[in-house]
């Protein structure tokens, strides 16, 4: 059994690999030459603001991003405990950030596939590794979009308050006619225990995406000046950064999202910023986040390493 369900990871991980280099890999070309050719025309405005770049609002952005990372694999960690997978937290990250660099390669390992192949030699069962990415995956790809349009709508603020209020009211209707419906089942208490659970795991990954935000603030300080920025200027850059990441996470087939990202990042930017920081944000938040993650991967391997030591 163990070595069929290698085998057919191997498989869909090679014929995934093969879509991402011959399809992907020309993809995110084009898409790049596109991001290339805003910087091109922008590269004036580069040169001047490059000279003025803070390095301490970088450094806070590194900082940030890197727990917004951390907090992202543990989300995920916590998926697995809400499926009843028990796993080592500490071994389960470091595999986590591991896997997710190889995203990067152009026909690399998946880092979907890696998870998976992970899970199923802690004994788990290929289903169970699958609901689980698909559960993480689909929380992501929610609480982005959710945040996203939050975040930048939030200028419309009268739109904004009366969709909430017909979502609240909805929402509540739904849940009283349920509980109505079926009252012995709300008051089971394992039923509300892992209502709470999944509650809790939305807000998570919504705190993910608020911390993103933070760090991709810190970086426009440090291109555009912190006395240049206001607190609407937060909001919309946090829903940009989640509705770009979201993007790149939707075109699974360009690795990484390269470009894809970068491109609708520029085009969201430039209702509201100034050429320096259209041009310069998006290219810095992607370098600021491979740091982060090599930071984690370097971090829990280290922490890895002490807890077998000492055990």
């Amino acid at each position: 059994m163990g070595s069929r369900l290698q085998d057919l990871i191997d498989r869909v991980s090679g014929m995934l690999g093969q879509l991402r280099w011959w399809v992907g890999g020309p993809a995110a070309l084009i898409v790049l030459v596109l991001v290339g050719r805003r910087i091109y025309f922008g590269w004036a405005v580069v040169q001047e603001t490059v000279d003025r770049v803070s390095p301490t609002w970088i450094l806070m952005g590194i900082v940030i991003a890197s727990v917004a990372v951390a907090f992202l694999g543990w989300n995920w960690v916590s998926v697995l405990s809400n499926r009843g997978v028990k796993v080592c937290r500490l071994d389960a990250m470091k595999m986590y950030f591991t896997a997710n660099l190889a995203r990067y390669v152009p026909g690399g390992v998946w880092h979907f596939a890696g998870r998976t192949l992970w899970l199923t030699h802690q004994g788990q069962g290929l289903r169970t590794a699958a609901e689980s990415l698909a559960i993480e995956q689909g929380i992501t790809l929610i609480t982005a979009g959710v945040i996203g349009f939050f975040f930048i709508y939030t200028i419309y603020w009268k739109l904004l308050v009366i969709a909430l209020v017909v979502v609240s009211g909805g929402g509540a209707i739904l849940f009283a006619g349920v509980r109505l419906a079926r009252p012995k089942f709300w008051r089971n208490k394992s039923v509300r225990q892992l209502w709470q659970k999944w509650a809790g795991l939305l807000m998570d990954y919504s705190l993910f995406w608020i911390l993103q935000g933070l760090a991709t603030l810190c970086l426009a300080a440090a291109i555009a000046g912190e006395d240049a920025l206001t607190v609407a200027d937060y909001t919309y850059l946090t829903g940009v950064t989640a509705l770009s990441w979201a993007a790149g996470y939707v075109v699974v087939i360009i690795p990484g999202g390269w470009g894809v990202r970068e491109l609708i990042f520029m085009e969201l930017l430039s209702r509201e910023f100034s050429s320096a920081i259209v041009v310069l944000l998006p290219v810095l938040v992607r370098l600021v986040q491979i740091t982060a993650e090599m930071l984690c991967v370097v971090v829990f391997w280290v922490l890895l390493g002490r807890r077998k030591r000492t055990s």
